[in-house]
């Protein structure tokens, strides 16, 4: 079966959100497919403005995907929907936004911003500033932005 009737072939089983498929079936697999070395060769006429486009829209179905799908928080247990989870970059482990809000709450109040890692045993993935800020009060936030200022200018100072 040639590419195209590959692609046909997806269309007729799923007649939805094609485009995305498609796309990830290109990006990830065509290479495999086909027998070929895993080489990107762009044509001349795909431009970067293109591949900037494309990774925006996987970006934002990813998100949209993982906000309308059940995840299983790995602090308290319990399963909720993508929107009401946060999930830490790169390493993908999701956790309800109830048990980050204290988990950061705790840290922050104790000081320990250097800490906001994912609760995953063994991992090292940081929490994103813009994640702290959507789960804890402005002033809790605050406080948290002021002690990574004070550790960065702590860190200047020793260079």
């Amino acid at each position: 079966m040639n590419v195209k009737e590959r692609l046909i072939e997806d269309w007729e089983d799923t007649k939805d959100v094609i485009l995305f498929s498609w796309t990830s079936f290109l990006v990830n697999d065509i290479w495999d497919y086909l027998q070929l070395p895993n080489q990107l060769v762009c044509p001349e006429f795909i431009s970067a403005d293109i591949i900037g486009q494309l990774c925006i829209f996987e970006y934002e179905k990813r998100l949209s995907v993982f906000s309308q799908s059940p995840h299983k928080c790995n602090v308290c247990f319990d399963e909720y929907k993508g929107s009401l989870c946060m999930q830490f970059l790169p390493c993908d482990h999701v956790f309800c936004k109830v048990c980050m809000k204290s988990y950061f709450e705790v840290l922050i109040n104790s000081g320990d911003v250097n800490q906001l890692l994912c609760p995953n045993d063994k991992c090292d993935s940081i929490a994103l500033p813009t994640q702290v800020k959507e789960l804890v009060q402005s002033d809790l936030y605050e406080r948290y932005e002021r002690f990574l200022l004070q550790r960065l200018w702590t860190k200047c100072q020793t260079l």
